[in-house]
């Protein structure tokens, strides 16, 4: 998660990057991310081969968005801490599922779990920026194929901030920051907003 903001501010649970426009990109990098998400389709795919002596080539994610789908909000009273690989701030912290019972203990649920558990991560991290910054958006701009792949995850995002969630039309958004800065060196564009239009022009 970042926030552009015009001044300065600091947050031991945040890291503050200089804007090339000038002004600060306060960002709340997580570790709950894809790589959760990862841990878990290994998950299943050792069930598969430990349990059923099945060893599945292809990747298990279009199948776990179809089958967290299938979930309602709240997974029925399961709840995930996606924390694999602890926080920046605390990396001893652990993942965990909790209230599992009779009805939610199921694969789906635990897919749907730890989705929510992901987007509540990301929204208190933004919600240490706002904080922080003063600054509350309107709308989401995602980047990265992890929401860009998954329609499940973009809408439990958007549930979970209350706000709409957009994706950029073109892919690997890093590699095109970088070659609109390149432009805007050489001359290709004015400056940084003049390139910029070719991302608002081009969200879906």
């Amino acid at each position: 998660m970042a926030i552009f903001s015009e001044r300065f501010s600091w947050d031991p649970l945040l890291e503050t990057r200089p804007f090339p426009r000038g002004g600060y990109l306060p960002v709340s990098a997580g570790l709950a991310g894809g790589a959760s998400y990862a841990a878990l389709e290994r998950f299943f795919r050792e069930v598969g081969v430990q349990i059923f002596g099945i060893n599945i080539a292809d990747p298990l994610f279009d199948l776990m968005n179809h089958l967290a789908a299938q979930v309602p909000a709240g997974t029925e009273g399961l709840s995930c801490e996606p924390l694999f690989s602890g926080t920046r701030a605390n990396p001893d912290l652990r993942a965990s599922w909790c209230g599992a019972s009779a009805v939610n203990f199921t694969p789906a649920h635990m897919i749907r779990a730890l989705l929510e558990g992901m987007a509540r991560t990301f929204r208190q991290g933004f919600e240490i920026m706002v904080k922080n910054t003063g600054r509350r958006p309107r709308r989401l701009i995602g980047a990265g194929n992890g929401l860009r792949e998954n329609p499940v995850l973009r809408g439990i995002v958007a549930d979970a901030f209350g706000m709409p969630l957009v994706i950029p039309k073109y892919r690997e958004e890093a590699a095109l920051g970088a070659a609109l800065l390149a432009a805007v060196s050489a001359g290709i564009f004015t400056d940084l907003a003049e390139a910029g239009k070719i991302l608002q022009e081009n969200v879906s």
